[in-house]
């Protein structure tokens, strides 16, 4: 078999489909060609025909390779194994358990964002290209995309950190702009619209856009709201510090309508009250969020702009500022001082007020 030279391994064909072994006069040792013209370096031992891979060119040149073989199929004879390289599966479960001290809301937006890249599944974590990663990203909506970028590069920060890859291949990519700050406030018309939509949707998802519009809230906090934080004899939802952004408790009341549907959503479960598989809490947004757009006629809004109404309606109705940045969950930076302290105690009486108040209006605009 000839040896491979430095000529010979920069011109080597690049298959139409798939992948190409090239070997080498070393036993075992060759160049893996792939269909997007990537070349590493490979070394198959044992009777079950183990595969470890060594590096890819040119960041290890071909003497490297061949030499780390040598040393590798060395230490074999001597009784030393040498471990495959882990799947991109397998380094996503050890960096998930890692998170595990992370707050709910937190280890939640992990598995959400971190979840297209899962079809990189079976893949080992070294064969893992920019051209991989960037298909992925490009294919995710631009609202979403920095934030996935920022999970994935976390995660590969992980596995360099534990010596599984030598370099990021997230490295050579541009980090994808930060969200700009939207403004976008759906109209009377157009908020109508959802809220009828909404109701001919159902459970579940159907039943989480009232609860957003009615309530205020960020989706996470709907969809895993466990019955055991309503209070139903005193008409309040309860957030531990844990489950919010901002690390502190937060503490809503809630009108006769929203309490009419919490209640007839506790009735299916005990324990989580959206689920799609009747024990983990929803998380199908992308396959219900676009349809349900189109199905309003108009698309230029998110789930997230559903808040945005919320404050509006409640300042055309009167509400203070400083009832909705707490019934958002907002920090309320101009209060200060005894100003402050007076407010805290004042903010359930006033804000119940509030929400008949808002409850009353957005009634108005359900089916009869």
């Amino acid at each position: 078999m000839p040896k491979l030279t430095d000529q010979s391994v920069r011109s080597l064909p690049v298959p139409e489909r798939g992948q190409k072994l090239y070997s080498d006069a070393l036993a075992g040792f060759a160049v893996r060609v792939s269909q997007g013209g990537s070349k590493t370096f490979v070394l198959t031992v044992g009777k079950e025909r183990q595969r470890i891979t060594i590096g890819r060119y040119p960041r290890i040149s071909l003497s490297e390779a061949r030499q780390k073989a040598a040393r590798i199929l060395r230490d074999r004879e001597l009784g030393v194994e040498h471990k495959r390289a882990s799947t991109f599966e397998e380094i996503y479960h050890e960096y998930m358990a890692t998170r595990g001290d992370k707050r709910h809301s937190t280890q939640r937006a992990d598995i959400y964002r971190l979840k297209p890249f899962l079809v990189l599944g079976k893949r080992e974590i070294t064969e893992i290209e920019p051209r991989h990663l960037e298909k992925i990203l490009d294919a995710l909506p631009p609202v979403t995309k920095c934030h996935a970028f920022a999970s994935i590069r976390s995660l590969f920060a992980f596995a360099l950190k534990r010596q599984r890859i030598e370099r990021s291949p997230l490295a050579s990519l541009d980090t994808p702009p930060a969200n700009q700050s939207r403004d976008r406030v759906l109209t009377r018309e157009e908020l109508q619209i959802v809220l009828r939509t909404a109701v001919t949707y159902g459970y579940p998802f159907g039943t989480i856009i009232l609860l957003l519009c009615l309530t205020g809230q960020q989706r996470e906090q709907i969809a895993t709201l466990p019955r055991l934080s309503i209070d139903f004899e005193n008409s309040l939802i309860t957030w531990p510090s844990e489950d919010m952004k901002n690390n502190r408790k937060h503490m809503i009341p809630f009108g006769q309508l929203t309490g009419s549907i919490l209640w007839g959503v506790s009735q299916r479960s005990e324990t989580t009250l959206f689920t799609l598989t009747g024990e983990n809490p929803f998380g199908a947004w992308s396959k219900y969020t676009g349809k349900f757009r189109a199905d309003c006629g108009f698309s230029d809004w998110t789930l997230h702009d559903l808040r945005r109404p919320f404050a509006t309606i409640h300042a055309s109705l009167g509400t203070p500022i400083h009832i909705v940045e707490r019934l958002l969950s907002h920090s309320v930076s101009q209060l200060s001082g005894v100003g402050s302290i007076y407010q805290r105690h004042d903010y359930l009486k006033e804000a119940r007020e509030a929400c008949e108040r808002y409850q009353a209006h957005i009634s108005s605009l359900l089916p009869a």
